[in-house]
């Protein structure tokens, strides 16, 4: 039993950081290392709607154009989602979890999936892991992102049984909560949860730059340096 609560713990690999400290950089960054992997996808699961993550998908997108201006995004990603959107033609939209599977389930060059963060959104990943993991032709490895995990109604506090079902998948690598704080992912009473094993299987920010070791103290943190004093 404790090998195997090691095991699943290793996969959760968080990034903890407080608000303006580039976890959106270090996302797509890592998104990014999958286009060149062959079988590799990341989904990316949002805030409560796609439209509130603008910024993470505008700079994504501006990023993957610079890296390959040659390659069609919509064919690259997919957008569940109830409510049509198809981020200016550079997703494939697809209404529902089938439509999803059905082109998951084809040969396809598809790298990222993106879904708001709901008990359906979070239940179709596991459809998703489950259907493509045991045949060779369409199987992918998943790299699951779920920012502002710490959220009581919308993270993982809710979803945490449907999530360890998820992490029990072969096929599913690594599981990322994004969040400014452990806050609620932690849990003391469940040892896939303790926060100190949160804590040590996180990600490093500074193996990927040093500049990302930003302090709530820094005088650069949210531009602090260019505040403009105003009498209210």
């Amino acid at each position: 039993q404790k090998q195997l609560i090691e095991f699943y713990c290793k996969k959760i690999k968080g990034l903890y950081k407080h608000a303006q400290a580039m976890k959106t950089a270090i996302c797509n960054i890592k998104i990014i290392e999958g286009f060149s992997e062959d079988n590799r996808m990341s989904i990316c699961v949002t805030k409560n709607t796609l439209e509130a993550n603008e910024q993470w998908l505008t700079r994504l997108f501006k990023e993957l154009d610079n890296r390959y201006p040659e390659s069609k995004l919509n064919n690259k990603i997919i957008i569940i989602s109830s409510k049509k959107n198809d981020l200016d033609g550079n997703a494939t939209h697809c209404k529902n979890v089938q439509d999803a599977i059905y082109l998951l389930t084809k040969k396809n060059d598809f790298k990222i999936i993106f879904m708001c963060s709901n008990k359906r959104r979070i239940t179709d990943i596991l459809d998703i892991s489950i259907r493509i993991k045991d045949n060779v032709q369409i199987r992918k490895n998943l790299y699951i992102l779920h920012d502002e995990a710490h959220n009581p109604k919308e993270g993982i506090p809710p979803y945490r049984e449907i999530i360890e079902n998820i992490l029990l998948l072969p096929n599913v690598i690594s599981y990322t909560p994004v969040s400014a704080s452990l806050g609620d992912i932690a849990d003391e009473t469940n040892p896939l949860w303790i926060k100190s094993n949160l804590e040590k299987t996180a990600i490093n920010y500074l193996n990927y730059n040093e500049k990302y070791n930003v302090k709530s103290n820094s005088q650069n943190y949210s531009s602090i340096s260019n505040y403009i004093q105003t009498n209210i």
